[in-house]
C-alpha cells in the first residue's frame, strides 16, 4: 500500500532543498500578504516571517501567486513552508476580486 503522507513529505523535502531563497522577490518586514496579487514567486526570511500581516504561518516560506488572466480577480496564493522541522506545510487561499478567503492547510493522509 502506498503511503501518500511519506511520499508527499519526500516530494516537499526535495522541493524545499532545491529552492534557492534568493530567487524570486523577497517579502519585506511588516508586509501585508493581501497586497500580493501580482503573479510570481516570493519568499520570506525567518527574520521577517513573524512581522507579516495575513500570513498563514510565522515560519520561513515560499509564496506563489497565480490565477486567471484578469487583472482584478481570480488570484490564488500558495505558501509552502521551507523549514525542515515543520514538515513543509502547504497553505492556500483564493481572492475573488474583492475578498481574500481564509487560509486553508493542505492535509496529507
Amino acid at each position: 500500500m502506498l503511503n501518500t503522507k511519506k511520499l508527499f513529505t519526500k516530494i516537499l523535502e526535495r522541493l524545499a532543498a532545491s529552492w534557492d531563497l534568493s530567487r524570486g522577490t523577497e517579502i519585506p518586514k511588516n508586509a501585508n500578504l493581501n497586497d500580493y496579487k501580482t503573479f510570481g514567486s516570493y519568499w520570506v526570511s525567518a527574520t521577517n516571517a513573524s512581522t507579516l500581516s495575513n500570513s498563514p504561518t510565522t515560519g520561513t516560506f515560499r509564496l506563489i501567486v497565480m490565477g486567471s488572466s484578469s487583472a482584478a480577480s481570480g488570484r490564488i496564493q500558495i505558501a509552502i513552508g521551507v523549514t525542515a522541522n515543520t514538515n513543509y506545510p502547504v497553505f492556500f487561499r483564493y481572492y475573488n476580486g474583492s475578498t481574500w478567503y481564509p487560509w486553508g492547510r493542505m492535509a496529507c493522509v
